[in-house]
């Protein structure tokens, strides 16, 4: 009833098997995927689209591809834009929106700054200052000599992207931003999922026999970072205990939470000009459980045909394989009706490094201050949550899925961390500046489960103080993270009072006193 197959021999990491001739009109099946580097985010274009959206036509027949507003077919000045971009490295010193740097840090041994390439050839967009809007180049690729990944090389793939839109008459609004490092070896032919021959992605506009003007864009392969005609990327995995960091020049605009694909996190941020700070995010890759699953139409259930479903209503014919993001509330669905069949087991694991903006947890304030970044979410679960955590009686939730065992057969147990600013927790329970304790605790299907470590540390200070809780050993069915920040009490029932002290702290012959509860050095400075 259940098919996985086995990764392709040419693939560095696990990939889907492609399908045999004519298997596509005799299964059904799902596959639940975090990449974003494959879809139409992976090449940088412009989109205008001149009068309000038409709700007899598909969102796609409403935009037009723009080579320069104010040229056609983008001539309206009024028109509402919309942007995909991707990054590029920075070349000067007062560049905006750009890769400043990526490092590596193996265990045990110092920093190793990339060493930038080149710019993967492909399309690319100019900078539009009447929109406010940047650059919009390629995947940026990077060297780190001694840092060898799985395929025996030391190149990897920088990809960020921004999704950027303004209405007429309107400030320019970064709606989303993705970023992620991929290890890669260059290989030439053909793709072993598609047969196809290696191409750069490519967008187009097409006109129907309606007339209706539709934009259409060429995917990568699953199997590549990155492609250009006959080369791909092939992804590799990452090798063990090594800290990845990225350091970004992005908009102050850059607020909320993040949520990531990585463990052990930090963030950093500085300004850079008076609208532009350098975000620099650290943390080291996680291995991340695959769920692929086919199955034959006649024996789908009820539940997993109720999987397929299309604006409301279901298929009754649900041939073929269907996608999804794995922070989409689809997923959850998914794995509920095909955990059975897929025997509680993942179809493989990768590695993985990659972070994204997300929205604002519900149930309190505290978590939507829209004018600093609050913080950041990572788990290696199956299937997570894509948004912050929620606060729910005293506690903030987090609803992560996944299989039992990995690919392997072993119990898998995962790992979450949440970083979050130190503020955002004295908001949401009204604490003082006193050290703060965690607790946490794992409902699945309806009981407690046990949990192999947890840690709660704090670092930076003063209002940049940040709160770093990590908890791993989690196994998976449906379970729901629930931590509870706590800060001791008087015995009755008071805050207890806590001695303050003073400290002096120094960065080459400047000097500076501190004084806290538990005092310590501003970043740069050291203890006298």
């Amino acid at each position: 009833m259940f098919s996985v197959g086995a990764s392709p021999s040419i693939a560095g990491v696990w990939t889907p098997p492609p399908l045999k001739p004519g298997e596509f009109q005799e299964i059904a099946g799902w596959h639940l995927v975090d990449s974003f580097h494959t879809s139409g985010e992976n090449i940088s274009r412009l989109l205008m689209r001149s009068a309000p959206a038409d709700p007899q036509q598909s969102r796609e027949a409403q935009w037009r591809l723009c080579s320069q507003p104010g040229m056609e077919p983008c001539l309206a000045k009024n028109g509402d834009y919309s942007a995909s971009l991707l990054l590029p490295r920075c070349e000067t010193s007062k560049q905006e929106w750009c890769i400043s740097n990526v490092a590596i840090t193996p265990k045990a041994s110092e920093k190793i700054n990339g060493r930038f390439i080149r710019q993967v050839a492909g399309r690319t967009t100019p900078e539009f200052p009447s929109l406010g809007f940047p650059i919009g180049s390629t995947v940026s690729l990077w060297d780190f000599p001694s840092v060898e990944h799985g395929g025996n090389g030391t190149t990897y793939a920088a990809y960020v992207n921004i999704r950027i839109s303004k209405g007429p008459n309107q400030e320019p609004v970064v709606n989303r931003m993705n970023g992620t490092l991929l290890p890669y070896s260059e290989i030439q032919g053909t793709s072993s999922l598609t047969g196809q021959v290696f191409n750069s992605p490519s967008i187009r506009e097409e006109k129907d026999s309606e007339g209706v003007y539709r934009v259409r864009y060429t995917n990568g392969t699953l199997e590549c970072a990155w492609t250009e005609p006959n080369l791909c990327g092939l992804i590799e995995e990452f090798p063990n205990d090594v800290t990845v960091s990225m350091s970004l020049r992005v908009s102050k605009k850059i607020t909320g939470w993040l949520m990531g694909r990585m463990n052990d996190p930090l963030v950093n941020v500085v300004e850079f000009n008076k609208s532009m700070n350098i975000l620099t995010i650290n943390a080291k890759p996680v291995n991340v459980p695959q769920f692929y699953a086919t199955a034959p139409i006649q024996k789908l259930t009820k539940a997993m045909r109720e999987t397929f479903e299309v604006d409301g209503f279901f298929e009754k014919d649900p041939r073929g394989l269907r996608s999804s993001q794995t922070n989409y509330a689809i997923a959850f669905r998914v794995l509920s009706a095909w955990q059975d069949a897929a025997e509680n087991r993942a179809s493989g694991s990768i590695t993985s490094w990659s972070f994204s903006t997300t929205s604002s947890g519900s149930g309190s304030k505290c978590l939507q201050n829209s004018t600093q970044l609050q913080g950041l979410v990572t788990t290696n679960a199956m299937v997570y949550e894509g948004i912050a955590p929620s606060f729910q009686n005293g506690f903030l939730n987090y609803k992560v899925a996944g299989m039992h065992l990995n690919a392997d057969g072993k119990e898998f147990r995962g790992d979450y961390n949440l970083l979050m600013k130190k503020s955002v927790a004295q908001c949401l329970y009204n604490f003082s500046d006193a050290p703060l304790t965690a607790n946490v605790t794992v409902i699945s299907n309806g009981e407690e489960q046990k949990i192999s470590t947890t840690v709660l540390k704090e670092f930076e200070s003063g209002s940049e103080t940040w709160l770093k809780l990590s908890v791993s050993g989690i196994t998976f069915s449906a379970p729901i993270l629930r931590v509870r920040f706590e800060q001791a009490v008087a015995r009755a029932g008071k805050k207890e009072v806590l001695q303050k002290s003073t400290i002096t702290c120094f960065q080459g012959k400047n000097l500076k006193k501190v004084t806290a509860v538990a005092p310590k050095c501003p970043t740069g400075f050291k203890k006298k």
